[in-house]
């Protein structure tokens, strides 16, 4: 979608420039540039619809790591603010421009009937009746839920399924169809999890465990058969990338580790930049 006037377009960049203003507020210990890198994701995922759970995880992760700074409370009340804001300038915007029977997101009850049909896509209430309005269409998912649970909670794994492989996965935006390189950008994103869960309470590692916690509990409800290339998750493929630059950093580390050990030189300094690796190999 480079090049093309979409609202993916705008979720990406803001999404860029979102997660440059958190992982410079984390560095800094910042609590206005993070929020301000709050508040650009929020805007970016009204631009473009997509992981919305990355907010709630992101304001609980700012809460704990600011919470000896600022205290508890004010931490949380300035997140939950900000989030908020943005949500009900875009829900004025929409009132201003938008038709007077439009609804911000409605077209998602098209993708929750696909969930609920087990997985088959956003046109699958088409299929079923042919003759459905878009305002009828939440009501009918509705039902299709309360009728088969068991097949709603098949089309949720299925979306974890697609989420993690070749054909329509997480890296489909750029690399669709490479199994090999989609197992080696997966195995990277798992040693730097790894890596991240050993120093949890630093915050680099903090945000990038909450930042991915929050997109996997989207993708349940955020089927990737619907994305096409992706798109859905465009306000949070930067943090795709930084996951996987968080992996490079933490090879880089060990291996660095591992020289100085062999060395006998080991004075604890390998890890000391680390801090710094994981944004320089997401610019790269």
């Amino acid at each position: 979608y480079s090049g093309v006037t979409t609202s993916e377009q705008l979720g990406f960049a803001a999404g860029n420039f979102a997660l440059f203003f958190l992982l410079i507020g984390t560095h800094t210990k910042s609590l206005w540039r993070v929020l301000f890198g709050l508040g650009l994701l929020t805007l970016a995922l009204n631009a473009r619809a997509g992981a919305f759970f990355i907010l709630p995880t992101l304001i609980l992760w700012l809460t704990f790591f600011f919470r000896q700074r600022t205290g508890f409370w004010r931490a949380a009340g300035s997140a939950v603010i900000v989030v908020t804001a943005i949500f009900l300038l875009n829900f004025m915007l929409v009132r201003v421009i938008a038709e007077p029977q439009g609804v911000p997101f409605s077209n998602y009850s098209y993708t929750l009937y696909g969930l609920a049909s087990g997985n088959k896509g956003w046109d699958q209430v088409i299929k079923d009746y042919p003759n459905v309005s878009e305002q009828e269409v939440m009501t009918v998912a509705i039902q299709k839920i309360r009728a088969e649970p068991s097949l709603f909670l098949r089309g949720m794994i299925g979306s974890l399924t697609d989420y993690f492989g070749p054909d329509r996965g997480a890296f489909t935006f750029g690399f669709p169809r490479s199994a090999r390189l989609n197992l080696i950008l997966w195995g990277l994103i798992v040693l730097g999890l790894i890596y991240s869960i050993s120093k949890w309470r630093e915050g680099l590692h903090s945000l990038t465990l909450a930042a991915f916690l929050g997109v996997i509990s989207s993708i349940p409800l955020l089927p990737p058969i619907d994305s096409d290339g992706m798109r859905v998750y465009a306000a949070t493929i930067p943090f795709s990338a930084l996951w996987v630059a968080n992996g490079i950093s933490a090879l880089s580390t060990w291996g660095r580790k591992l020289i100085i050990q062999s060395d006998g030189n080991d004075t604890g300094k390998a890890t000391s930049s680390y801090s710094q690796k994981p944004a320089l190999f997401f610019s790269v």
